[in-house]
């Protein structure tokens, strides 16, 4: 009557490690080995960004790529003008004035501590210029996108339209 029981149990172990610890097994392999680009993939299906983007104003969050990016939206006409936060003001009017564009579209609002901080300087600094945007562009890296567009949001009202737009 004992081995009978043992085998039992046995039958009933190798059955739950057949149906849930080896296939958990293969899964977890499977996730290990694959994580960086499924996650990659996710995070740019997940995107907000908008490679059309056009508007008034593109604002730059940030420094480096988001410069250069910034200033190609207006080089190619998609804005009108750029503001900019985060990086010294006189290195901003070298980068325009490197590709041939007038300083007089580049805004600067100085140095800020969180993206809602710079939703708040872009509204001040553009209220002081009189500057008439009705259409934003957020220029910053593809996993800022979601948090900077709701910040602005918040700080600029319904009546702005606010697109997003990803440096590579």
């Amino acid at each position: 009557m004992k081995s009978y029981f043992l085998a039992l149990k046995s039958i009933k172990l190798k059955k739950f490690f057949l149906s849930f610890v080896a296939p958990s097994f293969v899964v977890l392999l499977i996730v290990v080995i694959t994580h960086d680009p499924i996650l990659t993939s996710y995070g740019q299906w997940l995107s907000p960004s908008n490679p059309h983007a056009m508007g008034d104003i593109a604002v730059s969050l940030g420094s480096g790529n988001r410069i250069r990016t910034a200033v190609k939206l207006l080089a190619s006409q998609k804005v009108k003008a750029i503001y900019a936060d985060g990086l010294e003001r006189e290195r901003l009017m070298e980068i325009v004035a490197e590709r041939g564009l007038p300083t007089s579209q580049v805004y600067w609002g100085g140095y800020t501590k969180n993206t809602f901080d710079e939703a708040l300087a872009f509204k001040r600094v553009m209220s002081e210029a009189n500057f008439n945007y009705r259409q934003v562009v957020i220029v910053s890296d593809n996993y800022h996108l979601y948090r900077s567009r709701w910040a602005f949001r918040q700080v600029l009202g319904e009546g702005i339209e606010i697109t997003t737009y990803a440096t590579p």
